[in-house]
């Protein structure tokens, strides 16, 4: 899932109704190497799109044509990996987007994680999965997509157990890991958690211990 910012990049606000996403929202698509991106969202300042699903690694053009105009290409570096995790706030840090994966119910200060217990920590930009997704079509769950590169986790620096990394069924774009908590996880309300896939790193947020 990424998010393109600037100016006059439709006219008006739009958000995808149904699924699979639509490559046309408004008047406003959105082309990587030529391929059209399914469109969470347009407005003037921001578009929300998801990047192809079987894009091959390396530079490509970026381009955003609206209104039968066309923005200037944009070199856009791609990747086999690139996690990035959720956050309650939107900002990339903070309280991550993490729910207890018995229950589904948001891990929160009033609701904290408990020391051996799986938590689901929600992200994007792990890549491939296998069995593979079409771009704009939402996760399955029967059969679940699982990544085809493994992923690691730390919960503040100590190496946790990761038993399922993969879509979260139901939803396009969006990667669910399920990580337990070390039985030596200190307490806290605001214990780092980051992600790592083949050697990169990502962002770091919190969780709450209990």
């Amino acid at each position: 899932i990424i998010s393109i910012f600037g100016t006059r990049l439709s006219g008006g606000v739009a958000s995808a109704s149904s699924l699979p996403l639509p490559t046309t929202l408004g008047e406003t698509r959105v082309e990587l190497a030529g391929i059209p991106l399914p469109l969470f969202f347009v407005s003037p300042n921001q578009i929300n799109a998801q990047a192809p699903a079987d894009a091959s690694t390396g530079t490509r053009q970026l381009v955003v044509r609206t209104g039968g105009t066309a923005s200037p290409s944009v070199a856009i570096p791609l990747r086999r990996a690139a996690p990035g995790i959720f956050t309650l706030n939107s900002s990339g840090s903070g309280p991550g987007a993490i729910t207890h994966a018995a229950t589904g119910a948001p891990v929160t200060a009033a609701s904290p994680a408990i020391p051996g217990e799986f938590v689901s920590v929600f992200a994007t930009g792990l890549g491939a999965v296998t069995p593979g997704v079409a771009s704009g079509q939402p996760a399955p769950s029967s059969p679940i997509a699982r990544t085809t590169l493994p992923v690691a986790a730390t919960v503040r620096g100590s190496s946790a157990i990761v038993d399922f990394s993969g879509l979260a069924p139901g939803f396009v774009g969006l990667y669910q890991v399920n990580v337990s908590v070390p039985n030596n996880s200190p307490q806290g309300a605001a214990i780092a958690v980051v992600l790592t896939m083949n050697g990169v790193a990502s962002n770091t947020v919190t969780i709450a211990v209990q």
